[in-house]
C-alpha cells in the first residue's frame, strides 16, 4: 500500500518553481519540454473520470526534477524522483529492482575490437519510447502547473520513467523481447542487438563493408519494428556513413564531424584514425594537478587516480601504480585532506609526469587489420601472469596466422590489482595471480564470437606453476581451494613457463619495469617469441621448486575398538545399568521380526545389562585371560593378576573363581563362584560405590563383606578405604575442625609486678535456687580471676542483666580495686556492660574508675578455649562448693558465705609442686598476693610499729615480700605454663571462599554450613578467626569452630 503523498510532491513542485523564478531559462527549457512530452504522448492531463477510476494504495505523486551533465552541455533531462519516501514508503521501495539482463561491457567492447569496419549509435529516448499500462499510471502522477496562483494539474507519465528502479530491466526485457520476435528472419542483427548493446548504446564490428551496411540496416530495422529510433550512426566507413546520411530524417555524423574524438562506453573513439584514446582532463581540479607542481592532499589523489576509465584494463600498468600510492596513503594514516608527503610526494610526481604520455597514447581499435572469419580461425589466447609484494597482475593477448602463415598478436585486455594489506608470501601473490589470468582467460573466451583452437597460460613462478601441476588435495586450504579452481577451468597441459624479462605481466607489479608506452613496450605488443615460432618459445625448466610449508598434514587413521558406553561420564552405577538395558532394548527393536518392547525396564532386561556391562568389563581388563579360558585346555599364566583365584568362564561368558565352596549347595551360585572384577576399572569403583550408599555410608568392613557376597575383587579393601575417603558425604560427616598451632599466652597472663586483679576475667556460672522467704529465687554466681596470679573473686548475681552485672563489677572494684583489662566471653550482658562502663568512664560518673581507663575485651564467639583460664576455676569454684550446697535450703546470706569460704578454698591452693626438701614453708598460692600467705594467718611482718622510722621499716619489709613472692612466682609458676598440652602440628589456614561448618553444641547434621570472607590473622601470623557468611548473616567463629569442607574429589 501507497501512502498519500500529494502534500510532499506539491512541497517539491513550489520548491522548483521558486528555482525556475530566480533562473527564466531553466523555466523555459522544462515548459518546452513538457509541452513536447506532451505532443509525444509520454504524459498527459488526468480528467475527473481516469482520476476516479485509481485503486486506492496504488496511487503515487512523483516530484518532478531535472537533471544536467557537465559532459552534455546545454541538455536538459526531466526525470520523475520515485524514491522520494513518505512515511518511510517510496515507489521504489514497493517495486522489485528485476533480473540484471545487461551484458558486460566489457563484452561489447570485445564485439566492437574484432573486424576492421565498426558502428555505433544509440537509441534515442529508450525509456520513453515503452509504455505502461493505464491502470499502473496513476502510480506515476505528478503535479504541473503553468501558473503559480492556481492549483497544479494532476499528470499521468505514460511511459516509463526515469528514476523507477525497475525501468532499466523492463527497458532491457521489452528491447530484447523485440528482438527475438525477428531471430528467424535476421539473426545476425539479433545477435547483435542481445549481445552488441549496453543499456541504449549499440556497438558492432564486421569483415565488410556491405555486411557492415547490410547488418546495420537490419538492425536500425529492427529497433523501429519495436518504435525505437537509432540515431547517432558513428563509423569508420565512408560508406556506411553515406547510406545512413540519405533520407529525410538524417541521423548520422559525417567522416568530418566524426574527426574529433567519440564517446563509446566510457572511451574515446577517433573514427577516421580508428584508434582508442583516453580522456585524462575531466576537471579544471585535476588540469591543475596533471599540469602544476602542485601537492595534492589524500583525496586529491583518489580523484585523479579514478578519472582514468579503462574497462578493458589496457592502462592497468599505469593505474596499478596509482592505486598502490593510495595503499600506501591508507597505511600511512594520511587524513583525506592532509598534503601527501614523503617518499609517497615523490611516488606522485613520478607518477604525474607519465599523464603527457596517456594523452597521446593511441591504441588500435581493430585487432588485426583487414581480419577476416578465416583469420581468426587460427585463434590463439595467451595469458600472462606475474605478482611481487605490491601487486600482482595479468594480461590477455590474441594471436593468429595470418593468410601469409605469419604471427600476429595483439593486446585484448590486462588487470592489475595491489596486493592487500596483511602481508602473504610472494609464491601465494604468484598463485593469485595464476587464478585472475585463468578467470580472464574464461572471460575473454566466453565474450569473442571467434573460435579459439589454443589456450596458454604463463606465469614466472615455478613454485605456483608446481603446485597448479600437482594435486591439490595434498596442500593446505589457501592453495587447495586457488588450485581446484585452477585446474576446473584449465589444463595442466595448458600451463607454461616464461623467464622474468620475457613477461609482459611484470610491467604491472613493479615500478623500475613500468609503465613503458614506447613502441617496444611488451605490454602493449606482446612478448617477442610470440611472433616466432613455437620451437623458439621458452620451456620449463625440470626442476620446479614446491615448498613443503602448504603441504597438508597426512593423516594415518587407525581403527581403535571403543566401548558401547563410556563409562568415565557415569556417576552412578544404577545410571549405567539403566542406560546399558535401554541399548540392549533399541538393538532388539531396531531388527527386523522381533517385537518391539516400549515401556518401564523389566527385571529380566536389567539383568543382561548387568552381565553385558560385567562381561565388557573382563573383555577390557582382562584379554589374554579371556581368551584362553574360551579355549578347549586354558592356561592362565602366573604372572596374571587373577592366577590365584583359579578363574573358570561359565555359560554367559563371565570369569568367576574357582573357590573351595564349590561343593556347599546350600550357598548361592555367586557365593560360591564370585564374579572376578577388576580394581581399577571404572565400573568397579561404580558398583563399589553403590554398595557403600546402600548401607548408609557405613565402616569399609560392612561394604567389603556385602562385596565378597557375589564378587571377588583383587585388593579389595584398599580400594573400598579409598572410595570412602573420597565420598564427599563421608568428608562432610566425618571431617573435624583443624585448629592452628598452639598461640603464646596473651600478655595479660604474664603481667607481673602488678596488683592482683589489674588483668582480670569475668564469667557467669550457676543458676543457684537459694530461700527467699517462703520461695525459691534463682541467683548466679560472677566470678572475677585474675589471669596472672589466678586469684578469684566472687559476687552474687540476681539476674543476667547488664544492670546486674554493673553491681557485681562496681562492687568488686570497691574491694580489690579498678583492673586495667577486662576480658570475658560474648554474652549479651557482658556486651552491655562494656559500653554502659565506656559510656561512665568518659563522663566521669563512676568514681572507682575516674583515674583508670578500663578496657573491655571479648574472646569470638563459640571460643571457650580462649577463656580457659576463667573457665577452669569455675570447675575449681564448683568442687570447692561441693556438698555444701544444698538447692533451695539455703538463705542469701548463707549461700554469700558459703561463696567466701569457696573463694578463700580456691585461693589457697597451690599454685606449684612443693618437694619435702624445700626450703620454703608452703607453696605459692593466689592467697600470698592477696594475704601474704596461704591462709593468711601470717603476717608479714610481727615489727611493732612504736618506735621511730618503724612504718618505712614495716612498707619496706612489705615491698621486700611482695618481690621475693613475684620471683618464686616466676622461678615455680612461669615455667609450668611453658608446656603445650595439644595442637603440636602446623595446619593448612584458612583461605578466603572456603567452604565451611560452624560446629557448635547441636548435632552435626544441624551444623550451619558458611563460606570464609575475611580470615583475621592472629599476633603470631597465623590465621586464628575468620568471618563465616551464612544464610543467618556474617559470624566471627575460631578456627576451632570452623570445619573445612574439602569436597573435591
Amino acid at each position: 500500500m501507497l501512502p498519500d503523498n500529494y502534500a510532499m510532491a506539491r512541497r517539491r513542485l513550489e520548491c522548483l518553481e521558486r528555482r525556475m523564478r530566480k533562473d527564466n531559462t531553466l523555466r523555459a527549457r522544462v515548459c518546452q519540454q513538457l509541452r513536447e512530452f506532451e505532443a509525444k504522448g509520454y504524459i498527459h492531463r488526468a480528467t475527473k473520470e481516469e482520476l476516479s477510476t485509481a485503486v486506492p494504495g496504488k496511487v503515487c505523486y512523483l516530484p518532478l526534477g531535472t537533471v544536467t551533465s557537465p559532459k552534455k552541455p546545454g541538455k536538459l533531462r526531466i526525470i520523475w524522483d520515485a524514491a522520494a519516501k513518505v512515511n518511510g514508503v517510496s515507489l521504489n521501495s514497493v517495486l522489485l529492482k528485476g533480473p540484471d539482463q545487461l551484458v558486460s561491457l566489457v563484452g561489447v567492447l570485445f564485439r566492437f575490437r574484432l573486424y576492421q569496419y565498426a558502428v555505433s549509435a544509440d537509441v534515442k529516448e529508450m525509456f520513453l519510447q515503452i509504455l505502461m499500462r493505464p491502470e499502473d499510471r496513476h502510480a506515476q502522477r505528478f503535479l504541473w502547473r503553468t501558473d503559480p496562483r492556481k492549483d497544479p494539474d494532476v499528470y499521468l507519465v505514460n511511459v516509463v520513467t526515469f528514476g523507477s528502479t525497475c525501468s532499466p530491466a523492463s527497458a532491457q526485457y521489452v528491447k530484447n523481447r523485440n528482438a527475438q520476435y525477428h531471430a528467424e528472419h535476421h539473426p545476425r542483427a539479433v545477435e547483435g542487438i542481445l549481445n552488441g548493446t549496453y543499456v541504449d548504446d549499440y556497438l558492432d564490428s564486421f569483415a565488410g563493408e556491405e555486411e557492415t551496411i547490410r547488418i546495420s540496416q537490419e538492425v536500425r530495422q529492427v529497433f523501429q519494428d519495436g518504435g525505437f529510433q537509432l540515431r547517432n550512426w558513428v563509423s569508420n566507413s565512408p560508406a556506411v556513413v553515406e547510406h545512413f546520411g540519405t533520407g529525410e530524417n538524417p541521423t548520422y555524423k559525417t567522416l568530418m564531424e566524426t574527426s574529433k574524438n567519440e564517446r563509446v562506453l566510457g572511451m574515446m573513439w577517433n573514427p577516421e584514425s580508428d584508434d582508442l584514446a583516453f580522456n585524462t582532463v575531466t576537471s579544471p581540479e585535476l588540469t591543475t594537478l596533471y599540469e602544476g607542481d602542485v601537492t595534492p592532499t589524500k583525496r586529491q589523489v583518489l580523484r585523479c587516480v579514478m578519472s582514468l576509465f579503462d574497462p578493458l584494463g589496457l592502462l592497468a600498468t599505469f593505474i596499478i601504480h596509482g592505486k598502490i600510492l593510495i595503499q600506501d596513503l591508507w597505511r600511512a594514516g594520511t587524513g583525506w585532506d592532509d598534503e601527501i608527503r614523503d617518499i609517497q610526494l615523490v611516488d606522485w610526481r613520478r607518477w604525474i609526469k607519465m599523464f603527457p604520455c596517456i594523452r597521446d597514447l593511441r591504441i588500435p581499435r581493430c585487432y588485426f587489420s583487414r581480419a577476416t572469419e578465416q583469420s581468426y580461425a587460427s585463434g590463439e589466447l595467451h595469458v600472462f601472469v606475474d605478482a611481487s609484494p605490491l601487486a600482482y597482475s595479468c594480461v590477455v593477448y590474441l594471436r593468429i596466422v595470418d593468410s601469409q602463415g605469419l604471427p600476429r598478436c595483439t593486446l585484448i585486455a590486462g588487470k592489475a590489482k595491489v596486493a592487500p594489506l596483511k602481508p602473504v608470501t610472494i609464491p601465494k601473490m604468484e598463485l593469485q595471480a595464476c587464478i585472475m589470468g585463468a578467470r580472464m582467460m574464461k572471460f575473454a573466451i566466453e565474450y569473442h564470437p571467434i573460435p579459439i583452437v589454443r589456450r596458454t597460460l604463463w606465469t614466472d613462478s615455478s613454485v605456483a606453476l608446481s603446485w597448479i601441476r600437482a594435486d591439490p588435495r595434498n596442500y593446505r586450504p589457501y592453495v587447495a581451494h586457488r588450485v581446484a579452481e585452477i585446474q576446473d577451468i584449465t589444463t595442466v597441459e595448458e600451463w607454461r613457463w616464461v623467464p622474468t624479462l620475457m613477461n609482459p605481466a611484470d610491467e604491472a607489479t613493479k615500478w623500475g619495469s613500468g609503465p613503458y608506452f614506447k613502441e617496444e613496450s611488451k605490454w602493449f605488443h606482446g612478448p617477442t617469441f610470440l611472433l616466432s615460432p613455437e620451437a623458439d618459445w621458452p620451456t620449463t625448466p625440470r626442476a620446479l621448486g614446491s615448498p613443503t610449508e602448504e603441504m597438508r598434514a597426512t593423516l594415518l587413521l587407525l581403527v581403535e575398538w571403543v566401548p558401547l558406553l563410556k563409562y568415565e561420564r557415569f556417576s552412578k552405577w544404577e545410571r549405567l545399568l539403566r542406560t546399558m538395558a535401554y541399548v540392549r532394548r533399541f538393538a532388539s527393536n531396531i531388527q527386523p521380526g522381533r517385537a518391539r518392547k516400549i515401556g518401564p525396564l523389566t527385571q529380566e532386561e536389567l539383568m543382561m545389562a548387568r552381565v553385558e556391562l560385567l562381561r565388557q568389563v573382563q573383555n577390557e581388563a582382562f584379554p589374554d585371560e579371556v581368551a584362553e579360558l574360551m579355549t578347549d585346555s586354558p592356561t592362565i599364566e602366573k604372572t596374571s593378576s587373577i592366577h590365584t583365584y583359579c578363574p573358570i568362564m561359565d555359560e554367559r561368558g563371565l570369569i568367576r573363581q574357582q573357590s573351595r565352596l564349590a561343593t556347599a549347595d546350600h550357598l548361592e551360585y555367586d557365593v560360591r563362584f564370585p564374579i572376578i572384577l577388576p580394581r581399577q576399572h571404572p565400573c568397579t569403583t561404580l558398583l563399589v560405590e553403590k554398595l557403600h550408599r546402600k548401607y548408609r555410608h557405613a565402616h569399609s568392613e560392612t561394604v567389603v563383606n556385602e562385596i565378597r557376597q557375589e564378587y571377588a575383587i583383587p585388593k579389595l579393601r584398599p580400594l573400598v578405604k579409598r572410595i570412602i575417603r573420597n565420598c564427599c558425604y563421608c568428608k562432610v560427616r566425618r571431617t573435624i575442625p583443624a585448629p592452628p598451632r598452639m598461640a603464646a599466652l596473651p600478655k595479660a597472663r604474664l603481667a607481673i609486678f602488678e596488683p592482683p586483679f589489674s588483668r582480670t576475667g569475668v564469667d557467669y556460672f550457676g543458676p543457684f535456687l537459694i530461700k527467699q522467704g517462703r520461695a525459691n529465687v534463682k541467683r548466679w554466681v560472677a566470678l572475677f580471676t585474675c589471669l596472672t596470679t589466678r586469684a578469684v573473686h566472687l559476687e552474687v548475681a540476681c539476674d543476667l542483666s547488664t544492670a546486674s552485672l554493673i553491681l557485681c563489677v562496681r562492687r568488686f572494684v570497691c574491694r580489690r580495686g579498678p583492673p586495667k583489662e577486662i576480658y570475658s566471653d560474648n554474652g549479651t550482658n557482658f556486651q552491655g556492660a562494656a559500653r554502659i562502663l565506656r559510656n561512665e568512664i568518659s563522663q566521669g560518673m563512676l568514681e572507682t574508675f575516674t583515674d583508670e581507663n578500663t578496657r573491655w575485651q571479648f574472646i569470638p564467639p563459640g571460643a571457650p578455649h580462649m577463656g580457659g583460664a576463667w573457665e577452669r576455676l569455675v570447675r575449681s569454684v564448683k568442687a570447692a562448693i561441693g556438698d555444701a550446697y544444698t538447692e533451695g535450703k539455703l538463705s542469701h546470706e548463707e549461700f554469700e558465705t558459703m561463696l567466701a569460704e569457696a573463694e578463700a578454698i580456691v585461693n589457697s591452693h597451690p599454685l606449684t609442686y612443693l618437694p619435702l626438701d624445700s626450703a620454703e614453708s608452703e607453696a605459692l598460692t593466689p592467697n600470698h598476693f592477696l594475704l601474704g600467705s596461704s591462709s593468711g594467718r601470717k603476717s608479714w611482718d610481727e615489727t611493732p610499729l612504736t618506735r621511730r622510722g618503724a612504718s618505712k621499716e614495716a612498707w619496706a619489709g612489705i615491698k621486700l615480700h611482695i618481690a621475693r613472692m613475684w620471683q618464686r612466682w616466676l622461678k615455680e609458676y612461669l615455667p609450668e605454663l611453658r608446656k603445650q598440652t595439644k595442637w603440636f602440628e602446623e595446619t593448612r589456614p584458612l583461605q578466603e571462599g572456603n567452604v565451611v561448618l560452624i560446629a557448635d553444641e547441636n548435632r552435626r547434621n544441624r551444623w550451619v554450613r558458611g563460606r570464609v570472607t575475611e580470615p583475621i590473622t592472629g599476633a603470631d601470623g597465623r590465621i586464628r578467626q575468620a568471618y563465616v557468611k551464612t544464610t543467618h548473616g556474617i559470624l566471627r567463629r575460631p578456627v576451632t569452630k570452623l570445619v573445612v569442607l574439602d569436597i573435591g574429589p
